[in-house]
């Protein structure tokens, strides 16, 4: 396009517009300089007073021989029967940028599945401990069904398995456990058992007449005959009675001998009256100390076991 020659009336073009595109030329005509706002590469180009149009030969618009065409590369962009339109996409592929910047089109995968109607859907087994929050606080109504009264136990195979409680308890709905019975390694019938602190101990029974249970220096029960258990009996020697009279002044009373702990009984009036401090009296080595005095005349009673 050369130089427009047809003359602009009514207008006016300040000089500091001139210089950049529009200006006026030596003979008054209005003229377009393209040598200052354009790249002389591509595009719009100044060939002397033409302006011409300069394309790539790449894709995109180029000639073809003496025509203006356009080369699309296919893999997105293509040419359909109306016109332009974006190249195939295979079905249920999603179009993603690759390395190279390019829009590519990729199957969804991972830990989710995309079908062509637009539907995502998680993928089965991808869901692990992380993958929940810990404030989630799931509803128990969204555990799988539980038979009434059962628990759920780890299996052989580490699964959590529905089961009943069974052995020597049953267990309710409500939690409430009860004991029916308690298995013992060879139990039989007429055994006994006790508890050692830490587990329960069968005594099997025996038949032998004349055998007592006792108890072992280790703490173990066992059957044992009667001929060979020490017997330790109170000897009628061994009882020691005081018998005193109250005279309204005197507290202590003497029990006579050492006497076994926890064996002096105090009676007063013939009534068993009690030791300890606030009480009736206390006792220090063999010497009975009344709280109060006894009245005069009244009858008091010690009895122990010497030592």
């Amino acid at each position: 396009m050369a130089k427009l020659n047809t003359a602009i009336r009514g207008v006016q073009i300040a000089d500091a517009v001139a210089a950049d595109g529009l200006q006026w030329d030596g003979s008054d005509n209005l003229a377009i300089d393209v040598s200052d706002f354009i790249d002389t590469s591509y595009g719009l180009v100044a060939d002397g007073e033409n302006i011409r149009v300069n394309i790539t030969a790449d894709i995109g618009l180029h000639f073809n021989a003496g025509a203006l065409e356009i080369e699309l590369d296919g893999s997105t962009l293509a040419v359909g029967a109306d016109g332009i339109k974006l190249a195939d996409l295979t079905d249920a592929y999603v179009l993603v940028g690759n390395v190279s910047n390019v829009a590519t089109g990729v199957a969804i995968s991972g830990d989710i599945t995309l079908a062509n109607d637009g539907t995502v859907a998680i993928a089965s087994g991808v869901i692990v401990n992380d993958d929940v929050n810990s404030d989630a606080a799931i509803a128990y109504s969204k555990l799988a069904s539980l038979t009434a009264a059962h628990i759920l136990v780890g299996s052989a195979g580490a699964v959590a398995t529905d089961v009943a409680v069974s052995g020597d308890v049953t267990m309710g709905n409500d939690g409430a456990t009860t004991v029916t019975d308690l298995t013992i390694t060879n139990e039989a019938d007429g055994d006994l058992i006790y508890f050692d602190g830490s587990n329960w101990v069968r005594v099997p029974k025996t038949e032998t007449n004349g055998y007592v249970l006792t108890q072992q220096t280790n703490g173990d029960l066992s059957w044992t005959a009667k001929s060979t258990v020490a017997e330790d009996y109170i000897q009628e020697a061994e009882i020691q009675k005081t018998v005193a009279y109250g005279t309204g002044a005197e507290t202590v009373f003497s029990i006579g001998d050492a006497a076994v702990a926890n064996s002096v009984q105090v009676f007063y009036e013939g009534s068993l009256v009690e030791e300890g401090s606030g009480k009736d009296y206390t006792l220090t080595g063999t010497d009975v100390t009344f709280a109060t005095a006894p009245e005069d005349g009244v009858i008091v009673q010690i009895h122990s076991i010497k030592t």
